[in-house]
């Protein structure tokens, strides 16, 4: 009885242990770039006043809103590109 709970325990450890090391390279990875180009355009969009803001995207795809709540936020936090990522 007991070796067949360890047979069904198995899965579980394995995708435990899976998920574990997915984890770490995650954590070692994550400082290897510092700002997408995507996120990189969001923050110079977003760190101009809310006038040059309006003017500036008026073809881009993302609602004028998204700008503007990322402004504010940038403001909030007092502008660091952590803030936005």
């Amino acid at each position: 009885m007991t070796s067949q709970r360890r047979l069904l325990n198995l899965p579980w450890l394995l995708i435990v242990a899976v998920l574990l090391c997915t984890w770490g390279i995650m954590l070692y990875h994550v400082a290897r770039e510092s700002i997408w180009y995507d996120e990189w355009m969001t923050w110079e969009f977003s760190r101009w006043g809310l006038a040059e803001l309006a003017e500036a995207i008026q073809g881009d795809v993302h609602p004028p809103l998204y700008y503007s709540w990322v402004w504010l936020w940038m403001t909030f936090t007092n502008s660091q590109d952590v803030s936005i990522m």
